[in-house]
């Protein structure tokens, strides 16, 4: 892997790695950082269609088609690892662990929005969002008791197909019964246990 992966990028605060239609010839691993990937309807409103990580492949999308399928903007100055997709798959064929690996993380992906379509309140897609960070971060090294939201409210609001208002009253009421703190972007998990009960038929919502 390290052979083909290719130096870091570094990608700044509102610039686009990709954008829809464009074609498709590596994936991307997230070094540190954050994106969101978006796309826009035919009347010019976005739509939120996943945030991606440290850790996480950007790209796996888009390899049916050979173009990408949404537009990647970074949240946060960001780097990344460019790997290019014809040398990653002649390693499959040497390392079988690795094209499970690949088909994990296409399946976590579609387990997500499969879970975001179902019928869940507000305050289970919240929590739910909140313990999905935990546990990536958790999962990669990183604390998952103190993070940081790069995401607006707005975007949060329409990733989980929520009003923006509802968000930011669900986050308060949160802070209020002192299951987490926020800090202007800065989220302490105080009561993890809490979180997960309410998100309990939803599962943490996988990044």
């Amino acid at each position: 892997m390290a052979e083909i992966v290719g130096t870091p990028a570094l990608i700044h605060e509102g610039e686009h790695l990709a954008r829809i239609d464009d074609r498709f010839l590596d994936l991307h691993t997230i070094r540190c950082g954050s994106f969101k990937a978006y796309t826009l309807d035919p009347d010019g409103r976005e739509h939120v269609r996943d945030f991606l990580m440290p850790g996480q492949l950007i790209g796996l999308d888009a390899i049916e088609t050979g173009q990408y399928r949404a537009n990647i903007m970074a949240l946060e100055t960001s780097s990344t690892c460019r790997i290019p997709y014809t040398a990653l798959t002649a390693l499959f064929a040497e390392i079988p662990s690795l094209s499970g690996y690949i088909l994990r993380l296409m399946s976590r992906a579609l387990a997500a929005n499969e879970i975001l379509s179902g019928d869940y309140t507000s305050e289970e897609r919240c929590a739910a969002f909140l313990t999905g960070l935990a546990q990536h971060f958790g999962d990669f090294g990183w604390s998952p008791k103190v993070f940081n939201l790069t995401m607006s409210r707005r975007d949060i609001a329409n990733h989980l197909r929520l009003a923006p208002e509802t968000v930011t009253r669900i986050l308060s009421r949160f802070s209020r019964d002192g299951f987490i703190e926020i800090r202007g972007r800065e989220v302490t998990m105080v009561d993890r246990k809490k979180l997960d009960d309410i998100a309990s038929c939803m599962g943490p919502l996988s990044m």
